[in-house]
């Protein structure tokens, strides 16, 4: 469950311990907002040219080896 932590004992198996507020590791905690936010700009952003480059000399590299 999200933001509940749950406490595993031997002699109470289900017992849980308080709510809080906001667990910035949760899924949707804090954390994962930023991390998501950073990924999704990264994402606009444009290939270098130099990498596009470098990936089509791999690729031509690879097709003169398999011949």
């Amino acid at each position: 469950m999200e933001g509940r932590h749950f406490v595993m004992d031997e002699e109470e198996p289900r017992a849980k311990s308080w709510p809080r507020r906001e667990d910035p590791l949760a899924p949707k905690g804090s954390i994962g907002a930023r991390l998501r936010a950073l990924y999704a700009e990264i994402e606009q952003e444009p290939i270098p040219a130099d990498l596009i480059d470098l990936l089509e000399k791999l690729d031509e590299a690879e097709r003169q080896q398999s011949k």
